[in-house]
């Protein structure tokens, strides 16, 4: 189960794709909802309070 070659001696196993992927796109993903969506749906409740 050999994968893409990094170097002579080394390369990447293809199985770890399918596993280390989904951890940095929960990452990644958690990242953009705090940063955006939550300023956002803060930002419109605050909105909605004032009127």
């Amino acid at each position: 189960m050999t994968g893409y070659p990094l170097n002579d001696n080394l390369s990447l196993p293809y199985f770890l794709v399918p596993l280390i992927a989904p951890i940095i796109g929960a990452c990644i993903g958690g990242w953009i909802y705090k940063r955006i969506i939550v300023v956002a749906l803060d930002r419109t409740a605050a909105a909605e309070d004032k009127a």
